[in-house]
């Protein structure tokens, strides 16, 4: 590796690193602080659009300028519009279940080098479900059942759902 090699890896990890600190000092920004971003990139699209559509077409190799306003720049805004209009729903904190915490313990637990089934949560056991009919079944469902085995295809009865 050259020495301008090195000393660019080197200041992409500072650059990384000032992002890292930045997102931590600024984890949870209000909304009008996120809004006030999203303005801004919608204003830089309205204000570069010309600059923007004249290097897609140098890169597509003279693609039209109408088209890259509409398909680029245009959906961008629109998003942005999006974006702002259901921003506090998206910002609303929420309870998450203990599986979905238990599958972002195993991807942290995987991340940082446990295998697959060492960080896997366990299977939340199932009582096992009996193939014939509870007692108390009619005759008709009690037969769909039989009648369902018969074919290969496990079903439960359609009276009482055993």
């Amino acid at each position: 590796m050259s020495e301008a090699e090195a000393k660019q890896i080197e200041r992409m990890k500072q650059v990384l690193e000032a992002q890292k600190s930045a997102f931590k000092a600024e984890r949870h920004r209000p909304i009008d602080k996120r809004k006030a971003d999203l303005d801004r990139v919608a204003n830089l699209c309205r204000d570069n659009a010309e600059a923007i559509a004249e290097a897609i077409s140098r890169d597509f190799g003279n693609r039209a300028r109408e088209e890259s306003i509409i398909a680029e720049i245009a959906f961008v805004i629109q998003d942005v519009a999006h974006t702002k209009k259901h921003l506090a729903k998206w910002m609303k904190s929420r309870r998450v279940g203990s599986a979905r915490a238990a599958r972002c313990e195993a991807a942290v637990a995987t991340a940082r080098g446990a295998t697959a089934r060492e960080a896997a949560p366990p299977a939340p056991a199932r009582p096992p479900r009996s193939p014939w009919p509870a007692r108390g079944c009619s005759a008709a469902a009690a037969a769909s059942t039989v009648r369902g085995r018969l074919d290969g295809e496990m079903t439960r009865c359609r009276a009482c759902s055993c």
